[in-house]
């Protein structure tokens, strides 16, 4: 049941991520680098804040409080490595 919520997890970050990619162009890094970002940030933020709320419990609150986190983890992860990028692009100029 575990692996299965974590591909659900997964999944759902990569298609908010790229929604959010497509809606917000000016923070989009491509199909590719949107999606391997949603893998990471959402993994990240569900490991470490998300086993805080679900105390290995399969109720619908501890998945819906772990499935934002990922959505918002692969967001958060998106925006700095974004910003990482602008810094690096100023560097070079």
């Amino acid at each position: 049941m575990g692996s299965l919520l974590a591909i659900t997890y997964i999944l759902c970050s990569i298609i908010a991520l790229n929604i959010f990619g497509k809606i917000y162009s000016k923070y989009s890094l491509g199909l590719t680098a949107n999606s391997l970002i949603a893998v990471f940030g959402g993994v990240f933020l569900v490991k470490t804040v998300g086993r805080i709320f679900s105390k290995n419990d399969f109720g619908a609150i501890a998945i819906s409080s772990n499935l934002l986190l990922s959505i918002f983890g692969a967001v958060f992860l998106l925006l700095i490595v974004n910003k990482i990028t602008i810094k690096l692009n100023k560097k070079g100029d």
